[in-house]
């Protein structure tokens, strides 16, 4: 601790205490008189105790050094990424107790060699943890082999008889004892997750199903009153099931599978129906389901999760798995551009059964892309192309796609130039004949097996399909600079070969006589050179026999010259990103010196301010932002104005706030770059503090659970790539609203920045030819919706858009909504109202809304009730309708003293009197099925909402699903009025209030209900009753018979609980006597008799 820098005196305070703590046993008699404590040895021994906070941070002081001596030593595994070629090594993974350890041999090794280098490892780290106060426990540990067998082009998992190896490891006495090997088929538990190394969660499903029946079990006996019932189902076992899908890959089967008890259980102990629809059960609910989030999704959306929030991360070990994963991948399809934005139909086959290939998948269902950052496969001829998206133009998919890459992954190639000729028109024969692969590469390839015969003429019939008489269609073009890696040159211009690899350099002499018509000319006697001599074009060359063929050779591209000096607004147009333009724009720098003395000021700390302030229109959803960067010695400054990027429902005065920093960010940044400034230091301010706070760098990654997380990470990026210290200051906003306020330098910056964003709002919001922005230059990697990009709450918006359309498509099939109908809901409003009422009022409304729910109708199919009649009138069959429209007694008086009291509330929240009138109006039309030739006078706005409300109908008003149109109607009445109310808050209240309307007729159709069963109730108790006083006591157990000699008619007067109490011992009484009946007359009597003497006698003899 002290090596770290712990001072000594807390270490020796927290491990004294520990040391002098005495210890007994607590149980139900008492503590136990014996302690024990750690000064009862001369070593003490002890832990640092259950739950201490410093239990980790130790773990780390202790277990680092070990770590850091084996990866002194060489130990560990080390990748280096296909494509960008970055390196990455690691050890394992330890969290305290828990630690895995992997080698990977650096070079090609058996398995018994393998097995040799991780031996070594072992008693190295055995060694390292004794050193350090621990130790080993073998029967814990265990270990795994993973190797790989080829049968052609296709691998599988060797068995342990195919690879047979052992390890041994000392124990806490120092012997050496045999680990436990496992397949790599088999899992075992490590910090929770059960997963085997080839990926098969079959033991976590077997883990997950018994804590969903032990969940299942446990609340069909339990008891619980409803609403603890869907809490013990959301917060407990959900959770449980949760925590290990970051890591798993099940599928959506699997995922049902284990989901099935607890539904099976927990909706009929929570009120609602085991049946009911699962698109409503797993529906948001925004959309009126029940909001229970399907397991699938939540893998699903931990997995995205987990690659945004360290896709970008060059510190976290996730971030370069990550990336050198999708690499892989990438290299393993032959693709570019971001491989989790392909479509998986076509390219799905191809990849290896893994986390991100599950990922991917689910990304696909459910039109889903992540955008990502990883390098790419670089042309590097004009007109160059990649080799699998030739052959998905022209049209291969399937088995037959699979069959080409493998043969392209056997050759390790992926451009058309690493299978044409020099020439750029013909193909090369050994590529076509799929003989060697190639030689060399920059790109680290994975291994695969040499395909059949057969894959080789698909192979040869594919590439020949790229030609047209033996040339390639579009010829390939000049080399790209630095882009060549082959090993072959030449001269055009002395007619001279060379060669050149990592051993020797040579030249190659002209043959005499005519070359073959595929070639340009014949070399022979090769001769070592120094170095190759400058102006060469790369070439392509076969050997036959004794000579060198030249079968092709272009030009290399020369590089563009570097450009005069520009001025600094020139230099912003080319320097700073495209997708940060945006935040740049109306440049104005009030100076000529190109920003020089701005730099300097910042280089030589003069205190330079750099202020911003947005502007956001809660009513249009429309946000600009402005800035300035001002040195106050020499008056120099630098503004610009920018409109905010995102979609309208994703602005907020918060995104302003955002944008106007990213903007001072990039200036700086260019500030920098242009006047090579190395050091110095800014102020930047603003007066939205949370935004300031929040663009201040942490990590190097970043929760997507932040709001607009893309703009802070971009903000953080950009501040990154700037050499200054950037401090930070809040200043109060609209100083300027007090008279005779002393302002000072911020507040009057921050008030200029005000005003410059709204009028860049007034003068740019009307703009019909501006492009919507949403890729911001320096952001994380992005999920996207649709054509949408994800900025906030991203576990919301997933769960809307993969379980929402289920939910609204049940709607639309069981015509609560015409076709189509349900995407004309306000359901934002709907989100919001169900957000704020308590959870039982949220399953009425869902429960009601689907029609599955305590009315007679169903409590007679699920055999709960003798007949589906309406207790208030005696319909035929009672369902959800009738309850709002029936016609009963005293149900009319009800139904208005209900819109009266909606009434009222309209009233309160200043509603448009015409939306009063017309919506009181429609809804007693509703219920009684009649028209009204009463008209009320309404805006365009109101009528246009009553019209929509008429397309998807007034019932689905009464359950909260409002047409579109409402809320602004009502907001251009507040409008007119001065207030600063929203007609969104307003139509949240209404819904609300409406379901009370609902919920009035459903109470008062059950009070009525309840009284007849109440009556029918007394009746059937009394039946009984006089049932069991004529059995008698004769057949009740001897301790029951007294209650069967009370006289008849006091029985029948008691109360009610008072019968059921009775009536319940008698009925038991009588079941255990039936059952002693049993026992006596079955063929084991005697001896239970003879059993019960014995323990009796054993009993005495023990004096027990």
């Amino acid at each position: 601790m002290q090596r770290v820098g712990v001072p000594q005196e807390p270490i020796v305070c927290m491990f004294t205490t520990i040391q002098n703590l005495e210890h007994c046993v607590q149980t139900a008699y008492g503590d136990s008189a014996a302690t024990f404590s750690g000064q009862m040895w001369v070593v003490p021994m002890h832990g640092l105790g259950q739950g201490n906070g410093a239990g980790p941070p130790i773990w780390g002081v202790v277990s680092t050094p070990v770590i850091a001596m084996l990866q002194e030593e060489g130990y560990g595994a080390f990748f280096k990424a296909s494509i960008s070629g970055t390196e990455l090594s690691f050890m394992g993974y330890a969290f305290v107790d828990d630690t895995d350890l992997v080698t990977i041999p650096a070079r090609h090794a058996t398995s018994q060699e393998v097995a040799l280098e991780m031996q070594d490892m072992v008693d190295m780290w055995e060694g390292g943890i004794r050193a350090t106060g621990g130790a080993i426990v073998p029967e814990k540990s265990h270990w795994y082999l993973v190797d790989f067998k080829w049968q052609n082009d296709v691998w599988r998992y060797a068995t342990i008889d195919e690879t047979p190896a052992e390890l041994y490891v000392r124990d806490f006495n120092g012997q050496r004892k045999k680990l436990v090997r496992l397949s790599v088929h088999e899992a075992e538990r490590t910090l929770g997750v059960r997963l085997a190394p080839d990926g098969s969660s079959a033991s976590e499903i077997v883990f997950l199903l018994g804590k969903a029946k032990e969940w299942r079990d446990r609340i069909r006996t339990g008891h619980l009153p409803r609403h603890l019932v869907w809490e013990s189902l959301q917060m407990t076992i959900m959770k449980t099931l949760q925590y290990p899908t970051p890591a798993t890959v099940l599928s959506k089967a699997q995922c049902e599978q284990i989901m099935s008890p607890l539904l099976q259980a927990g909706l009929p102990c929570a009120g609602i129906s085991r049946n009911f629809p699962r698109a409503l059960v797993y529906g948001p609910t925004k959309y009126q389901g029940l909001g229970v989030t399907s397991l699938y999704t939540t893998q699903g959306i931990e997995h995205i999760v987990r690659i945004i929030k360290f896709g970008t991360s060059q510190k976290h070990m996730t971030g370069k798995i990550l990336r050198h994963s999708l690499e892989a991948l990438k290299m393993e399809l032959g693709t570019n551009g971001s491989v989790l934005s392909l479509p998986f139909t076509i390219w799905g086959r191809l990849a290896t059964e893994s986390w991100l290939k599950d990922t991917w998948k689910f990304l696909a269902e459910h039109n889903m892309r992540i955008s990502d950052g990883t390098a790419d496969i670089l042309p590097r001829r004009e007109h160059d192309g990649l080799l699998m998206e030739a052959f998905v133009a022209e049209g291969y998919t399937g088995e037959k796609l699979r069959v080409l890459n493998r043969c392209r992954l056997y050759l390790r190639v992926a451009l058309l130039s690493e299978v044409i000729d020099g020439g750029g028109s013909k193909v090369r024969s050994r590529m076509l004949a799929g003989t060697t692969p190639m030689a060399k590469s920059q790109y680290a390839w994975p291994i695969q097996g040499k395909p059949p015969a057969q894959s080789w003429q698909i192979w040869k019939e594919a590439i020949t399909g790229l030609t047209e008489r033996g040339r390639l269609r579009r010829p390939l073009g000049r080399w790209f600079p630095g882009l060549y890696v082959g090993e072959w040159w030449y001269d055009p211009e002395n007619e001279a070969l060379f060669q050149q690899t990592s051993v020797i350099t040579r030249a190659f002499h002209r043959a005499t006589g005519r070359p073959s018509r595929n070639a340009l000319a014949r070399f022979q006697t090769p001769m070592a050179i120094a170095q190759l001599p400058e102006g060469l074009n790369p070439a392509s060359v076969e050997v036959q026999r004794s000579y060198w063929i030249l079968t092709g050779h272009a030009s290399i591209l020369e590089r563009p010259s570097s450009p005069t000096r520009r001025t600094f607004l020139e230099f912003c147009k080319s320097y700073v990103p495209q997708d940060a333009q945006w935040a740049i724009q109306h440049l104005h720098l009030n100076t000529v010196d190109e920003g020089l003395s701005l730099a300097r000021a910042i280089e030589n700390n003069h205190g330079v301010a750099a202020v911003s302030d947005g502007s956001f229109s809660p009513k249009t959803s429309y946000g600009t932002a402005a800035w300035i960067i001002q040195d106050e010695l020499t008056g120099s400054e630098l503004t610009g104005l920018m409109i905010i990027p995102g979609q309208p429902e994703d602005l907020d005065a918060y995104r302003c706030e955002l944008g106007g920093l990213y903007g001072i960010a990039v200036m700086v940044d260019a500030l920098c770059v242009y006047h090579s400034v190395t050091s110095g230091s800014i102020t930047k301010a603003c007066d939205g503090e949370q935004a300031l706070r929040h663009a201040t760098n942490e990590y190097d990654w970043i929760s997507p659970a932040r709001p607009h997380f893309d703009l802070i990470a971009a903000i953080w990026a950009r501040n990154a790539r700037t050499p200054l210290k950037w401090e930070s200051k809040h200043v109060k906003g609209h100083q300027d609203d007090c008279r005779n306020a002393s302002l000072d330098r911020w507040a009057h910056l921050n008030i200029r920045m005000d005003s410059q964003a709204k009028a860049h709002s007034r003068a740019t919001i009307g703009d019909s030819t501006r492009t919507l922005q949403q890729k911001i230059a320096g952001e994380p990697w992005a999920l996207w919706i649709g054509d949408r990009k994800v900025v906030r709450k991203l576990w919301e918006e997933v769960i809307h858009h993969v379980q929402g359309p289920p939910c609204k498509q049940y709607w639309d099939d069981k015509h609560r909504f015409e076709p189509g109908d349900s995407e004309g809901v306000d359901w934002q409003a709907t989100a919001k109202a169900m957000k704020t009422v308590p959870h039982s009022r949220r399953i009425y409304v869902t429960k009601h809304s689907a029609g599955i729910c305590g009315v007679g109708k169903w409590m007679k199919r699920w055999k709960q009730r003798e007949s589906a009649k309406c207790p208030r009138c005696n319909h035929e069959e009672e369902d959800a309708q009738h309850v709002l429209q029936c016609r009963g007694d005293g149900v009319e008086q009800a139904w208005e003293i209900a819109l009266e009291s909606l009434e009222q509330r309209c009233i309160d929240l200043n509603t448009d009197p015409n939306i009063v009138e017309g919506l009181l109006q429609r809804l007693r039309q509703w219920r009684t099925g009649t028209t009204s030739s009463d008209e009320f006078e309404t805006t365009p706005d109101t009528q246009q909402a009553f019209d929509n409300q008429d397309g998807i109908g007034w019932q689905a008003l009464l359950e909260g699903a409002p047409a579109k149109g409402w809320s602004d109607a009502q907001q251009r009445y507040y409008d007119l009025l001065g207030k600063r109310n929203t007609g969104k808050r307003w139509l949240t209240a209404i819904i609300q209030k409406l379901w009370d309307v609902a919920w009035d007729l459903w109470d008062h159709r059950n009070n009525v209900l309840h009284k007849k069963d109440d009556g029918v109730l007394r009746q059937r108790l009394q039946n009984d009753i006089r049932e069991q006083v004529t059995l008698g006591s004769r057949t009740v157990t001897v301790q029951a018979r007294p209650l069967l000699r009370q006289r008849l008619a006091v029985l029948l007067t008691a109360r009610t609980e008072v019968q059921k109490a009775w009536l319940l011992r008698v009925v038991n009484a009588r079941a255990r006597f039936l059952r002693r009946h049993t026992e006596v007359s079955g063929g084991y009597h005697r001896e239970r008799i003879l059993m019960r003497r014995f323990l009796r006698r054993a009993t005495i003899r023990n004096g027990s």
